[in-house]
């Protein structure tokens, strides 16, 4: 027996990178698939694009929105026409390896109790440039264990997670009051209830580009959001109540983290009306006054005295010396991950 494991690439306006994404699905080792392109009224060259590639190989399939429908939402719509035993979210943008679905699927079937298994994530520029990669052990999680595996450590990122279709259900699909963490609620709600595997072998690429840049440094990233989603797991009263409120406080203290880098980085790109919005959360919803007031003075002084963003550059610089090992893992993750940057080649 062989399952059906569905692709779900939404996209809009990418046809030349969407190119790339769905050959990089249909050059799975394992063939049984459904590549399904939900298309959010590009208006472009898309249809054509994936007309071509449906005449290449049937197993491409075309459904064009009559008007757009939202990035998320187009993900909702993806995942509710899913009617296969497994299936992966691909964005336009990324690049699954060749023996994903295959390693995934043999674990999968051997351990019928796991909601999914997430591999390595690999985070490369256009160039091949390394940036990052997510870090988890092959492994199998109990729920709720998982869950706390997955906030202590790297989030799983879903482009590198095949997922077994029974679970959606019981947790009610992806919560779209949530937003942009939609990917990472999604998971965290899965881990809660169901146990989950892992594994360190390479699965997708997810490429980093001025886009996607721009979207993660944007405070509307994570937030409210992400207060929606600590909602989802603290207030599930089918799990402990020790349990959620030490959820609770770790998703805090990294929401918290996570808001002043975005506000800093907020200063170092000159977008000082973001960086006082980030303030403003810190010190209204936290009552984080000292990080708050650095971000205020950064921001005044750098509209009001110019060479104030050389002092952050210089800042930077030092930040940069003092983060030992820094210069060694970047050099240790482009020799361990540099040979798949043929695969953000265009097809």
């Amino acid at each position: 027996m062989t399952p059906m494991i569905t692709t779900i690439i939404p996209t809009f306006r990418r046809p030349q990178r969407l190119r790339r994404a769905v050959a990089s699905a249909l050059a799975q080792t394992y063939p049984n698939i459904r590549v399904c392109v939900y298309d959010n009224a590009s208006g472009d060259d898309t249809a054509e694009v994936v007309a071509e590639l449906a005449r290449q190989d049937p197993r491409v399939h075309y459904v064009c929105h009559a008007e757009n429908l939202g990035a998320r939402a187009n993900f909702e719509y993806g995942l509710d026409e899913v009617a296969t035993p497994y299936f992966s979210f691909l964005s336009d943008d990324d690049v699954l390896l060749p023996e994903f679905y295959a390693a995934a699927l043999q674990a999968l079937e051997t351990h019928p109790d796991a909601a999914f298994w997430g591999g390595t994530t690999i985070v490369m520029t256009d160039d091949g440039t390394i940036r990052d990669a997510t870090n988890w052990p092959a492994a199998h999680y109990a729920a709720p264990d998982g869950l706390l595996a997955m906030i202590d450590n790297n989030y799983l990122i879903w482009t590198s997670v095949l997922f077994r279709s029974d679970p959606v259900c019981s947790i009610g699909g992806l919560d779209p009051d949530v937003g942009a963490p939609i990917d990472t609620d999604f998971l965290l709600r899965l881990a809660a209830r169901f146990p989950f595997m892992t594994s360190p072998d390479p699965a997708a690429i997810w490429t980093c580009h001025p886009g996607s840049s721009a979207v993660m440094a944007d405070p509307g990233f994570i937030w409210p959001g992400w207060l929606k989603t600590m909602q989802n797991i603290t207030g599930d009263e089918r799990l402990p109540a020790d349990l959620r409120a030490r959820v609770g406080d770790q998703l805090t203290d990294q929401v918290k983290r996570q808001l002043f880098q975005i506000g800093y980085n907020s200063i170092r790109q000159r977008k000082l009306d973001d960086a006082r919005e980030v303030a403003s959360i810190l010190r209204g919803h936290y009552a984080q006054h000292g990080r708050a007031t650095l971000l205020d003075v950064l921001a005044w002084c750098c509209l009001y005295f110019a060479p104030t963003y050389g002092l952050v550059a210089v800042v930077d610089r030092i930040r940069g010396l003092l983060r030992r090992g820094a210069e060694a893992k970047a050099t240790d993750l482009q020799s361990r991950f540099g040979q798949y940057s043929r695969f953000v080649a265009a097809p």
